[in-house]
């Protein structure tokens, strides 16, 4: 576990400037004509890497065909970066990992490889761009991408020497360049990634990291009187809250709970100030419209029950099976309450309408509980419930339990269960949206 710089030498002949680099303590500078020299002397990692080519080893590692270069004002007649790393910077290791000149397809992944190769479990990664050739900034990133996840690889900042924004300090001195920070443009890739995994999958563990990172240290900072962390602070709760409520099926938080409404409202007010998250901030639109879907098809019933039925869709779309078939059979109880003037919130008359679906077959007097107590309210149900619906409801009845008992009865085929529910839900739409009250 390192704290390593990687980094690319070229074949050109690279003039002295005195690079330097804005940080929390104050500017640093470093004179040099070795970006590689400058990025040690700021951020002191214990090991650099340095990818070239023999081309490169000849002209810029070892100097060969240099003149003499003045570095903090002295002279060294070894003005290739080894020499130099040797003697400036002794305590680091500089380790040379050669690679081919020319770039196809063969070379792009043997360039990866090697990259690859020069990664370890737990190292603090500072990737210097600066003399990347082509598609090199693309591969290793894509790298670092890679190797983040099963290597624990943690990217501590992504730099550029920028020798074209150079400024002439005094006559006869090195000219001033800055040393850019470009991390930020792969914070925009983490977070498209996690708006993406949300997206597609209902995932909200990428976004959550991705949002407690950037408030944690400036709640901390502020006292929590950051407004903009607090309003991500709630944005961050509803996400976290909308997928729970619907992973452990909270019947009644998906009803009562408006995600996309109180989610807008935050996205407004985020809106309205000045951003410090500008990679998040394009991406809020996507967040709303996924939470849209919880509000249900456009159907002729309650909030209540247009919710539930949002909720099975989203549960459906990310492989929730087993939550799909309770919100849906727990939600055609909600219709039913609702229907014939019941509470639907009661457990006996949830139990009640559950009866009158499963009983048709049964005779009266041997029915139980609820049923038994109120033959005539089931008789009613059962009398205006068309017997699409009822069927429906019984083989939904049916495959939960076989759910719920985890297949050791009836078993039913993983995949039958899937495009089962898949059915169930588009009928029961059809049949109740058409039902007339």
């Amino acid at each position: 576990m390192k704290r390593k710089l990687i980094s690319f030498l070229g074949t050109g002949f690279y003039d002295t400037a005195s690079f330097y680099h804005e940080s929390e303590s104050g500017l640093l500078e470093y004179e040099t004509p070795f970006i590689q020299l400058a990025l040690t002397h700021i951020f002191k990692p214990e090991e650099v890497v340095v990818f070239l080519t023999p081309e490169a080893e000849k002209m810029n590692w070892l100097g060969e065909e240099k003149k003499k270069s003045r570095h903090n004002g002295k002279e060294y007649p070894e003005t290739g970066l080894k020499g130099l790393s040797q003697k400036l910077f002794p305590e680091v290791s500089f380790v040379p990992v050669f690679i081919p000149g020319e770039q196809g397809e063969k070379e792009t992944w043997e360039i990866f490889e090697k990259f690859h190769s020069q990664l370890q479990p737990g190292d603090s990664v500072l990737f210097d761009i600066t003399h990347s050739f082509r598609s090199i900034p693309v591969i290793g990133l894509a790298c670092l991408q890679y190797a983040g996840s099963f290597k624990d690889i943690r990217l501590q900042g992504i730099y550029y020497g920028n020798w074209e924004a150079r400024t002439e300090k005094e006559p006869e001195k090195a000219p001033l360049a800055p040393i850019e920070d470009v991390t930020s443009f792969v914070g925009l890739m983490d977070w498209s990634h996690a708006v993406r995994e949300f997206q597609n999958h209902g995932q909200v563990v990428a976004l959550l990291e991705l949002l407690e990172a950037e408030i944690l240290p400036r709640k901390k900072q502020s006292q929590g009187k950051d407004e903009e962390t607090r309003l991500l602070s709630r944005l961050g709760g509803i996400l976290r809250d909308t997928r729970s409520n619907i992973a452990t099926c909270r019947g009644r938080d998906i009803y009562t709970r408006e995600p996309c409404q109180e989610a807008a409202d935050i996205v407004r007010k985020l809106q309205g100030s000045p951003s410090t998250v500008p990679a998040f901030y394009p991406l809020l639109e996507l967040v709303l419209a996924k939470l849209e879907q919880l509000r249900g098809p456009e159907m002729n019933v309650s909030d209540e029950v247009r919710k539930g039925f949002g909720a099975v869709g989203w549960c459906l779309e990310h492989g929730l099976v087993q939550q799909a078939y309770t919100l849906l059979q727990e939600n055609m109880k909600t219709w039913l309450c609702q229907r014939f003037g019941l509470d639907y919130t009661l457990r006996s008359e949830r139990d009640l309408v559950g009866q009158a679906m499963t009983l048709s077959r049964t005779p009266e007097n041997e029915w139980r509980g609820e049923a038994g107590k109120r033959p005539d309210k089931v008789k009613q149900i059962q009398k205006q419930v068309n017997q699409e619906i009822v069927k429906l409801y019984d083989e939904l009845n049916q495959k939960r339990n076989d759910l719920n008992h985890a297949g050791m009865v009836d078993c039913v085929a993983a995949r039958n269960l899937e495009s089962k529910i898949r059915h169930l839900h588009e009928q029961l739409i059809s049949n109740i949206g058409s039902t007339q009250e």
